[in-house]
């Protein structure tokens, strides 16, 4: 079992430690004089330093209570990022378990990130990474390109630009996450200007706050990267052009046609993982608790059956309302994919070392796996729950030596 001391050891690494700014100075008018610096003027960079001091306020919480709040979760976000990109970890659940975190909702918080970052752990950490940094390296690339002074720039590399920005646009975590990595693939002189900024230092000292989600929105916004914007860009592309044909412009209404159905099915997929996450963190609630709420109604609910099949302590109508009742709640959780499995729980079947290293299954007793090919036959002690597929806790078994 995990366990802290106290809140001290969730303080940040050295790593995480900001520049201290002087209070005594506004926070725009130290980051204008950076800005006149020749190794900036020129700089693409420039306007996305102008954009953050001047919209920073709009990424942090203002509510005194909320800040406070913010910036312990942040001392937690911060530790899991460090361990993230300086340790390696084949899956989530042991970087967590390294941060030797005993509070339930100082667990929550780095959960949260790292569910968020993996996309519902869709990404092990070695591929978030190799995906990130490939992000990461095209977004430096493309933003530069946006921002220069061609007054015709690519458009499907524009496309590209917004697609990287909509991957962690409404997600705070994942915001969070860009921001705090950007700085490292600039150039040193920018990161130098990056890192001094007051107003950039505010926005990370706040962790992924709620109001860090609309951040990529605000940057499109700003640098009219929105789609809405480079078609308008698109449009008037095309009426400059001369000779351009009638089929042509045929042409590039059926683009966009296909562009807005593939925003609907977008929307559609985003309303999909939204109901898919919100039913794995109830789920993840009611067995987080000190007594696992899902564990408990399963033992009432086998207890009750004996009773009703006994007749023992309540009379019958109250046991079999009682069975009927807490039957029902099963199917209501089973209406929104929240089951336990195996299904048969009496059933003898077998597992492999795979299935124990990708956590479906607690091997509470038997002899040691020797590689993740070999397989043992087991019962089940006590079911695991999930969510479609996501695991939300494990099923426990023990292996069956004598079986016939």
């Amino acid at each position: 079992m995990m366990h802290n001391s106290s809140r001290e050891n969730n303080k940040p690494s050295k790593a995480f430690e900001r520049p201290k700014s002087h209070k005594s100075k506004p926070i725009v008018n130290k980051n204008k004089i950076s800005l006149l610096d020749d190794k900036l003027v020129d700089s693409s960079w420039k306007n996305f330093i102008l954009f953050i001091n001047n919209n920073y306020s709009k990424f942090i919480p203002h509510n005194y209570d909320k800040r406070q709040e913010q910036k312990e979760n942040t001392s937690i976000q911060e530790q899991c990022i460090l361990l993230l990109i300086t340790d390696h970890y084949t899956n989530w659940k042991q970087l967590i378990y390294k941060l030797n975190l005993s509070e339930p909702e100082v667990q929550k918080i780095a959960n949260n990130l790292c569910r968020y970052l993996s996309r519902n752990y869709t990404e092990e950490p070695a591929l978030f990474l190799e995906n990130w940094q490939k992000r990461m390296t095209d977004f430096v690339h493309l933003f530069e390109l946006a921002l220069s002074q061609n007054k015709q720039p690519d458009l499907v590399k524009l496309e590209q630009l917004v697609d990287i920005i909509d991957y962690f646009n409404r997600s705070g975590e994942r915001t969070f996450w860009f921001l705090s990595q950007l700085p490292k693939y600039l150039d040193n002189n920018i990161e130098i200007f990056f890192n001094s900024s007051s107003a950039y230092q505010e926005i990370l000292k706040f962790g992924a706050s709620e109001f860090l989600g609309k951040f990529g929105y605000e940057l499109q916004k700003e640098f009219h990267l929105t789609r809405t914007a480079i078609k308008d860009r698109a449009a008037q592309n095309l009426v400059q052009e001369l000779g351009e044909t009638e089929s042509n412009l045929k042409s590039e209404i059926e683009r966009l046609e296909l562009k807005n159905e593939e925003l609907k099915n977008q929307i559609e997929a985003i309303k999909t993982e939204s109901f898919t996450n919100a039913v794995f963190q109830l789920a993840q609630s009611l067995q987080g608790e000190q007594q696992p709420v899902l564990d408990q109604l399963f033992h009432l609910y086998k207890r009750l059956d004996i009773l009703l099949e006994n007749n023992e302590n309540l009379s019958p109508q109250e046991t079999l309302t009682c069975f009927i009742n807490l039957e029902a709640l099963f199917k209501a959780f089973k209406s929104i994919n929240i089951t336990l499995f195996p299904d048969n729980i009496n059933q003898i079947f077998e597992v492999t070392g795979q299935d124990l290293d990708e956590h479906k299954y607690n091997y509470i007793s038997g002899s040691q796996f020797t590689n993740k090919e070999e397989k043992k036959t087991v019962k089940c002690i006590a079911p695991g729950w999930c969510v479609n597929s996501a695991i939300v806790t494990p099923a426990k078994v023990e292996e069956v030596k004598e079986f016939n």
